[in-house]
């Protein structure tokens, strides 16, 4: 009997050990998943990323276009895009003091126009004429408002683009691009001002046509 009480005793403070050590570790394992969801949030409220979606139309854009002034635009031709928001881009170069820029590809580049066929799967040619078609229509738009004292720009850069770049006063809409063929949705961020997001791009987007870099050449 004295035998099996000291073994029923050992056994309980083995059985509190364990028991002590796995609440120890549990909570601690709570805590440390708390503090990580925390940064995380920190982090994602930092960046003022607001929205994220694998496609364009969720994006409020008559929003982002109503509470501006200025857009700046940073893709390879953008054919969809341009042809959804023709009207929009038309009604901020019709105001005066309003301030359009827009920076595609350099045509001329040869390096640039093969990594651009090779990542959209099309010839150089017809990655050419899709840059020279979007030069095209936002020559159309500044020639219409040419008296409106709004200004327009475009610009032509030797950088390849990685990413898509809408800049907004109040926004920024960053896509990313994708290598797939199948035409599959690509994600899509919205940041707003203020935040280390926005403000990134707005660095990237003036060093781009900082004269001083090289990167960029004013065609309009």
């Amino acid at each position: 009997f004295q035998g099996l009480v000291r073994d029923l005793g050992s056994l309980t403070v083995v059985s509190v050990g364990i028991a002590f050590i796995w609440e120890l570790v549990a909570k601690r394992t709570f805590v440390d998943e708390l503090l990580t969801k925390a940064r995380i949030s920190q982090e994602l409220s930092a960046s003022g990323i607001v929205q994220i979606t694998n496609e364009p139309q969720p994006i409020n854009w008559d929003e982002l276009f109503s509470n501006t002034h200025n857009v700046d635009v940073f893709f390879a031709y953008g054919k969809n895009w341009r042809g959804t928001h023709e009207g929009k881009l038309n009604r901020i170069a019709s105001s005066a003091g309003n301030r359009i820029r827009i920076v595609l590809p350099d045509p001329e580049n040869e390096t640039v126009v093969k990594e651009l066929a090779k990542r959209v799967n099309k010839t150089e040619n017809g990655i050419r004429e899709r840059i020279l078609e979007a030069k095209h229509d936002f020559s159309q738009i500044r020639v219409r408002n040419a008296n409106s004292g709004a200004y327009i720009e475009i610009w032509y850069t030797a950088v390849t683009p990685t990413l898509t770049l809408y800049l907004f006063d109040t926004a920024v809409v960053v896509t990313l691009y994708s290598y797939l063929r199948d035409k599959s949705g690509v994600p899509h961020f919205v940041a707003v001002k203020g935040g280390s997001l926005y403000n990134s791009m707005v660095q990237e987007f003036e060093t781009l046509l900082d004269t001083n870099s090289g990167l960029c050449r004013r065609v309009e």
